[in-house]
């Protein structure tokens, strides 16, 4: 092609430098002349692209197939992130916590500490236990006439002096005040034995869990603000008319956002996680045989949810979860139809067995 337009150049200059052309006819000669380079050089690069349009294409995934399933799996995305962040706001959304916490390995530690009975930090209206969400705290009742109690806050930094006055100041009990004044006693002890530094460092574990708890409120914040982001400029490519060029470079740049949104989200989860191991939980996990800690159930699930969508929205990785998935399917599929093969053979020669 430039071969060509060189050419071209060279005849426009010998047509519009004749010795016998006057000044007005060189001009008028080179303008139409530039006129004429302007057609060759569009009809060329039409050409090429009609030759590069014709030939043989790679497999790779249409790109509507590519807007479809970002848009889809990045709105469940949004969802269940929004989801997450409202655990523990409400009793409604209590099922979305993260962590819970125990009370009775709490009670057992304090009392080894300190020398108290675990008697005197016993209380009908403390919670048997606590559960933790990225939005807030709830008491836990195993009665089921006492209704669940949650107090919002994001992040929750409630300590265990907060939450067992919440828990005991309404109470309509005579021994409430006796009650949280051995907790209050308790948690303000500071023991020399070193199987109990868990209780002397509370203050500084207090003070390392605040942080950790506003990084990950921090990170999730930011988290959903990416996931709306993304959400909207992936169903904006359904009505943006752009050039393949540019489309997949802009597909590209929505990848690595998700890529940065997947990589936030796991460090909120991390940070949350751990804020509650050194604050919290700090006492809770020290008991002999226990850790007085455990997973929310629903919470949980819906948090890894979250994180594992926004890593499978990008195609690629979403076509070999399905692969994998797939497989291990087929794998299921194959081990239950051999499994119930055998077990029918061996109702049938026990059978057989009965009856000789």
């Amino acid at each position: 092609m430039a071969s060509i337009v060189l050419y071209g150049r060279i005849v426009c200059e010998r047509e519009s430098n004749g010795p016998q052309a006057s000044r007005k006819e060189n001009r008028e000669r080179g303008n139409g002349c530039r006129d004429e380079m302007k057609l060759l050089r569009r009809s060329i690069e039409e050409n090429k692209y009609v030759e590069e349009e014709q030939k043989p294409r790679k497999w790779y995934f249409h790109p509507m197939i590519g807007r479809v399933w970002y848009s889809v799996i990045y709105f469940c995305a949004t969802g269940t992130t929004f989801a997450a962040i409202l655990g523990c706001w409400s009793p409604a959304t209590e099922k979305f916590s993260l962590i819970k916490t125990d009370t009775s390995p709490m009670i057992s530690f304090l009392a080894n500490a300190t020398g108290f009975n675990e008697t005197q930090f016993q209380h009908p209206d403390l919670p048997d236990s606590w559960s933790w969400g990225f939005s807030g705290t709830c008491q836990l009742y195993l009665d089921p006439s006492k209704d669940t109690i949650c107090y919002h806050a994001f992040p929750p930094l409630f300590t265990i002096q907060d939450l067992v006055e919440k828990a005991l100041g309404s109470s309509k009990e005579s021994d409430a005040a006796q009650t949280l004044s051995t907790w209050n006693t308790a948690l303000a002890a500071k023991p020399s034995d070193p199987k109990y530094l868990a209780l002397t460092n509370l203050s500084a574990q207090r003070s390392h869990s605040v942080s950790r708890f506003r990084g990950a409120a921090v990170a999730i914040f930011f988290s959903l603000l990416i996931s709306f982001y993304n959400c909207s400029s992936s169903i904006s490519l359904f009505f943006l008319k752009m050039e393949e060029k540019q489309e997949r470079k802009y597909r590209h740049i929505l990848f690595g956002i998700a890529i940065f949104d997947f990589l936030l989200y796991a460090g909120a989860i991390v940070c949350f996680a751990f804020a509650i191991t050194a604050g919290p939980a700090v006492l809770s996990g020290e008991s002999a045989g226990s850790f007085g800690q455990s997973l929310g159930n629903v919470g949980f699930i819906v948090a890894l949810v979250a994180l594992q969508l926004r890593i499978i929205s990008i195609p690629i990785v979403g076509a070999i979860f399905l692969c994998l998935l797939g497989f291990e399917l087929v794998v299921f599929a194959i081990f239950l139809y051999f499994s119930m093969k055998i077990l029918a053979r061996i109702a049938g020669s026990d059978s057989l067995r009965d009856a000789l």
